[in-house]
């Protein structure tokens, strides 16, 4: 399968299963946290299988992803940016800061999204270190 082809499929999982796992998350749930990150923060078994969904479909894309980072526009940029927003989430999180966690999970989206958009258009460095994929 062509590596441009790959991310595309893999950026449509990806659409698919975060709806569902948003979905699923977004059930109002009446069960109790099967474990605490923080002080307003757990999730129900309800939500982890949301977060299950979420999670999948996310390795669906980011495999073929990675397999064409040669054609990323600014490798160092997605990953910087990937990065700091996970951290964002994570410290959130953690911290009980509120909404922040809209911004970390925007930031590392988005430029997952930039960087499926410009390998599926083409736009990246050449194909040079991607392998021929057999078809």
């Amino acid at each position: 399968m062509n590596i441009r082809r790959a991310v595309l499929r893999g950026l449509m999982l990806w659409l698919i299963f975060s709806l569902v796992g948003i979905g699923i998350v977004a059930v109002p749930d009446s069960g109790g946290a099967v474990f605490r990150l923080s002080q307003g923060h757990g999730p129900s078994p309800w939500d982890l299988l949301g977060i299950a969904m979420l999670l999948l479909g996310w390795v669906l894309f980011l495999v073929p992803l990675i397999r064409a980072r040669a054609l990323w526009p600014v490798p160092g940029l997605v990953l910087g940016g990937f990065l700091a927003g996970l951290a964002i989430v994570v410290w959130s999180v953690l911290s009980d800061t509120g909404s922040w966690w809209i911004l970390g999970a925007s930031l590392s989206a988005g430029v997952q999204l930039v960087a499926a958009i410009a390998v599926a258009a083409g736009r990246g460095p050449t194909l040079r270190g991607i392998r021929p994929q057999r078809k």
